[in-house]
This record gives structure tokens, sequence and C-alpha cells, in this order.
């Protein structure tokens, strides 16, 4: 059936390319979440993040088709892995807020243009809805609060003290109105040197608002596992 799907509809699954529809048994077990805390990203300081996972393996692929080939079929088993990264950083907080706000790390007006859409937003409405179901629901919304204030270059090239400097000053915040929550949760698809991370605290501490840490889908190294609350 997969050989014939293949024939028909060039189906392959987009973690390791086998024929088939989907994502294959054995990627989408590689795409379970391993919470585990970012410490070794040059640029994040203090600023407290938890990957959901490794940067390798099926996972590097289905992010990939996700955010640059418009695979929007992935947006709810990466949403998954995001929403158990959200979670585990709540738990690790001396007290666990009544009410959160995700806030997507922007993406640059010409790779939104490129795209077609916005990953980092979709990546985080998926990841409420599955905290909303989760077996220790959480009161989380989902706010665009960032934009982009300055134009930066790509950063697949750069070095990580380049990113730190493209990244700085890039990102302007809304502030938060009176009596409306402050606490935040930034999320985006990967922390390579947290440049992008530190920016959007940066700018969403000086508009006001608290920023409780940073949640991402995955990460390229690895620190101390933390326990996955959601199954």
């Amino acid at each position: 059936m997969d050989e014939l799907a293949d024939l028909l509809l060039g189906a392959r699954c987009p973690g390791c390319a086998r024929p088939g529809l989907g994502l294959c048994a054995p990627c989408r077990s590689e795409l379970r979440a391993v919470p585990s805390r970012v410490v070794d990203a040059p640029a994040l300081g203090g600023l407290r993040v938890v990957s959901a996972g490794d940067y390798r393996g099926a996972v590097r692929p289905v992010l990939t088709a996700h955010k640059d080939r418009g695979a929007l079929m992935l947006t709810g088993v990466l949403g998954s892995r995001l929403a158990v990264a959200v979670s585990s950083l709540l738990d690790d907080l001396p007290t666990r807020p009544g009410r959160v706000l995700l806030v997507p790390v922007p993406s640059s007006p010409r790779a939104l243009r490129e795209r077609g859409f916005d990953h980092s937003g979709a990546l985080a409405r998926s990841a409420r809805r599955r905290l909303d179901r989760g077996r220790d629901p959480v009161d989380v919304g989902v706010a665009r609060l960032l934009r982009r204030g300055a134009t930066v270059a790509d950063q697949s090239r750069l070095t990580a003290r380049a990113r730190q400097s493209n990244q700085a000053g890039s990102m302007r915040a809304r502030p938060p109105t009176p009596g409306a929550v402050r606490a935040v949760v930034i999320v985006d698809d990967i922390c390579t040197t947290g440049a992008s991370l530190t920016e959007a605290s940066r700018a969403l501490r000086e508009a006001g608002w608290t920023v409780l840490g940073g949640a991402v889908v995955a990460h390229p190294e690895r620190s101390a596992k933390i326990p996955s609350p959601i199954p």
C-alpha cells in the first residue's frame, strides 16, 4: 500500500523519505519529546529555556519541511513537542502562574513572504490546544506581542557572536494593558545560539512583560533530561 501511494502520489515520510503517507512509525517515535534545559547556547545569558529534544534524526527534516516547505500537516506533532517543553518549563518554576501567554518569536517580513505563513505562530497555537487537552490542563493563550523593528540578515551562516549582533535591538514589543496577564513564555522552533530568544526577552521585559522563560521544539545539543509532564 505504501509503495502504491508513492507511485501514485510521490508520497514519502517527511522524516526519512520512506514511501508512505505522513510520518512513519519509527520517525513518529523519534519525535517523542524528551525535554531538557538548554544551558549551552552562548547568547542565552540567564534566560531559562527548555527544549523538547535534540535537533537530530527525524526532527531535523521534519522541522525543515514545516518551516521552509509549508508542510502544515506536521504542525500538530511539532506543536505537541512544543507543549511538552512549555509545561516542563512551567513545572520547573518556583510558583506556577495561573495564566500564561505564549509569545512566538517573529520572523522577518521577507521570510514571512517567502514562506507564506507564520511557522512559529502556528506552532504556538498548536501547543496551546495540546496544553488545553493535557492531563494537567494549563491556562494559556497565544499573543503576537513582538514585531521586527529592524532588518536582520539570514543567520544560517553567522557565528554565535555575529548572531547576537545581528539580533540586538531588532525587536519591539507591545506593552501590556492595565490589569492584563503579564506572564509570558517565548516560543520558537529551534534554539541554536539563543540570540533570537534573548532579543525577544529584552524587548518584552522593556515593554513591561514578565518573561518566565523560553520553550523550543529542538536544540542542537542536549542538557540534563527533566521529566515530561505530558504523555
